[in-house]
């Protein structure tokens, strides 16, 4: 062996020995972990879209997401992840990967049957899941993004479809759209399976109104 050559293998050897060290000291990847990356990372992204920098917010995003979808294969069950994922879509304004993710979490649910984990040693369950669904399509909303609205609505009141938070907003979005028959449809399924739900008496009383008032308008 020539002295290049022993010299070639003394660094294979001590690389060797780095990597198997490394791996062997770098802490696990844990759930919080991936949590704390992903927010740290999110973060990032916010301040570089404050500061208008496109480009490296476009980097940063894609990097946000692969971070916390790395997590949720790892930690399918870890609900703060996947929740965590729809909202920062829902901040950047990509209804698409918040839809995607949605229906992935609806996915997940029939595996597990709604036993989430929530941090170390919380649970969370089925009602818990579903309100916060609630909150993001009271955002969407409010935006006015009205084709995310109905599409989450009807994607979750397929698996639930006697959820009456979706049933109603099903209910409100048909009202806005003037299609009174079908807002009446969803408003009086979900009247049936909550009759003390005051968010959807007064929904019907709107719809109610604004038939009287079309009646009204024809008659003159």
């Amino acid at each position: 062996m020539t002295k290049l050559q022993q010299i070639l293998s003394v660094f294979l050897i001590v690389g060797l020995f780095l990597l198997t060290y490394g791996a062997l000291t770098r802490p696990p990847v844990t759930a919080d972990t991936v949590l704390n990356d992903f927010m740290l990372s999110a973060r990032r992204v916010f301040i570089e879209m404050q500061r208008f920098h496109q480009s490296t917010a476009q980097k940063q995003t894609q990097k946000t997401l692969r971070i916390v979808r790395k997590g949720i294969s790892l930690f399918p069950d870890r609900l703060e992840l996947r929740l965590g994922e729809i909202h920062f879509c829902q901040i950047i304004g990509d209804v698409d990967c918040m839809t995607k993710g949605i229906a992935e979490t609806l996915a997940q649910a029939q595996k597990n049957d709604h036993h989430w984990q929530w941090g170390t040693d919380e649970r969370r369950g089925k009602r818990f899941m579903l309100s916060r669904f609630q909150a993001f399509q009271k955002n969407l909303w409010q935006a006015r993004e009205d084709e995310a609205f109905q599409k989450n609505a009807e994607l979750i009141l397929s698996y639930y479809p006697d959820n009456v938070m979706n049933l109603d907003n099903l209910g409100v979005y048909y009202l806005e759209k003037k299609e009174y028959q079908k807002a009446k449809e969803y408003l009086e399924r979900a009247q049936l399976l909550s009759p003390a739900d005051k968010s959807v008496a007064e929904h019907l009383k709107q719809l109610l109104n604004k038939q009287s008032e079309e009646v009204q308008e024809k008659n003159h």
